[in-house]
């Protein structure tokens, strides 16, 4: 959108109409947002377009920086110490880094008959994991375990809400879960 602003143009990508000067859109806000950024980080139209070329490549952009720049900045950096600790950037990088890796761990492992998350599981119970399970007996382990810990909580719509603790967790991948019934999703489909 940030180059459609740089360009004047009055076209999206899908050949959707965009107004930028119409106070009502979102489009407007969001032009008032890119005027601060782009100054504030000292962005123009060819940065944009190198970067969005190397993103249609699938390639990450790497700023260019020539020496003074980056003397200036280092002593921009060395007077601002008070305002922003080397803990910011750090905390931003292992933000960037934790969602990188979760977003490769998405996709589960199986180990012959389910998942290695739901063989973990039932082998923390003291379940025999070498012979396959049927569904239903699995489900009937994990619903008796959810009692057990009393993970099982209606909201105020009387639905019922399953709170995940460091066992469940990584079977069901979110710390609060609509019901169970789930559970089928970590079966090799065979």
């Amino acid at each position: 959108m940030a180059k459609l602003i740089e360009e004047n143009a009055d076209v999206d990508s899908d050949g959707d109409v965009v107004d930028f000067n119409d106070t009502d859109t979102f489009e407007f806000l969001f032009k008032d947002y890119w005027i601060i950024v782009k100054e504030k980080e000292g962005l123009s139209l060819a940065i944009l377009q190198s970067a969005d070329a190397l993103l249609k490549r699938g390639e990450k952009f790497k700023v260019l920086s020539d020496p003074d720049e980056h003397s200036e900045d280092q002593q921009e950096f060395e007077e601002t110490d008070d305002e922003c600790s080397p803990k910011d950037f750090k905390r931003k990088y292992n933000y960037t880094k934790m969602a990188e890796e979760k977003s490769k761990s998405k996709k589960r492992t199986y180990i012959g008959w389910a998942s290695k998350e739901l063989i973990d599981f039932l082998s923390s119970l003291g379940k025999d994991t070498h012979v396959p399970l049927a569904q239903p007996d699995v489900y009937e382990i994990v619903k008796e375990y959810i009692q057990s810990k009393n993970l099982l909580h209606h909201d105020k719509k009387k639905k019922k809400h399953v709170f995940c603790d460091a066992n469940l967790l990584p079977i069901f991948r979110r710390k609060k879960r609509l019901t169970f019934s789930r559970c089928t999703v970590c079966w090799r489909n065979t």
